[in-house]
């Protein structure tokens, strides 16, 4: 599993990947990587490639590597796999291959974090995915996942307990500091918002991207600092005003100040660009299907 600390040369391309600069990591020479932490800079390289919707060159790039003679790593194959996955996410034959691979290398680092990406995404299948990711020892990405993990399912306690139990090899790493970050968002604790917003606040300044623009936005939206939240939202507009989380987040922007005319345009473009699967997308549809079946129920 991956060494941490400021000092080892995938500082700065992990920062970067974390924070959500994925094009510049995208952009990153492996030229000043050598041995295993090349194969490490490439493999961020090449999810990050993902992230930004360039699966078909990560495919081919993959396919170059092994025509030219290249024996290709656990965590590369598992890359190309989850890109097919991506790219065509209802062909069985894929999820068989991903699924049969997940299971024969349990010893690799990127295989656990996509594998258990994977069973969530493909099945909602969290205990699986949970199980998957304690193979990871001392792996912070896989300690990061399974926090996010325990939080869908609501359940902070073992998010904690999991931060608790990792804290000793986290060495101030971004890895652990995010998802700490995410766990006391959650809290409800003034202090704990307060700690996040000033994680974020840095991370923004610092390492800025839409993804941890999006991040300070949710927290300055839950502490109720509303004209620095519309400050954050003109600001993400100008870097990428269609990211889906975004655009989430900028409907319960306007929600909460009324405009109801904005939430409708902002819905039907969430929905156009997510092709209507988008988690708010997806629960919106099925409150407004209950609220009109309520209705048709008690109508007179």
């Amino acid at each position: 599993m991956e060494a941490y600390g400021d000092s080892d040369e995938l500082y700065t391309i992990r920062q970067k990947f974390f924070s959500g600069q994925f094009k510049l990591v995208a952009e990153t020479s492996l030229k000043s990587f050598s041995g295993s932490v090349a194969a490490r800079a490439e493999e961020y390289i090449l999810r990050s490639r993902i992230s930004l919707g360039d699966v078909s060159g990560v495919l081919n790039y993959i396919q170059a590597e092994e025509q030219n003679g290249r024996a290709l790593p656990a965590g590369l194959e598992a890359i190309r796999l989850y890109a097919l996955y991506v790219r065509n996410p209802s062909k069985n034959d894929i999820h068989l291959k991903f699924e049969e691979f997940i299971s024969r290398h349990t010893n690799d680092e990127t295989t656990l974090v996509l594998g258990s990406i994977y069973l969530v995404k493909q099945y909602g299948n969290y205990e699986d995915a949970l199980t998957l990711l304690s193979k990871g020892e001392n792996s912070l990405e896989c300690i990061s996942v399974i926090v996010q993990i325990q939080l869908l399912r609501n359940r902070l306690d073992l998010a904690i307990k999991e931060l608790k139990n990792s804290r000793q090899i986290s060495q101030d790493s971004i890895i652990y500091n995010l998802s700490e970050s995410w766990a006391n968002s959650v809290s409800g604790s003034d202090d704990k918002l307060q700690s996040s917003f000033y994680f974020w606040e840095e991370i923004s300044q610092s390492n800025t991207s839409v993804k941890s623009l999006v991040s300070l936005l949710i927290i300055n939206l839950q502490m109720k600092h509303f004209p620095e939240s519309k400050e954050i939202i003109d600001q993400i507009e100008l870097l990428n005003g269609d990211d889906l989380n975004f655009l989430a987040n900028e409907i319960t922007y306007y929600v909460i100040n009324g405009d109801n005319k904005k939430v409708e345009e902002l819905i039907q473009r969430l929905n156009q660009l997510s092709k209507g699967q988008h988690p708010y997308i997806i629960d919106y549809k099925e409150k407004d299907a209950m609220f009109d079946e309520i209705v048709q129920k008690y109508s007179i």
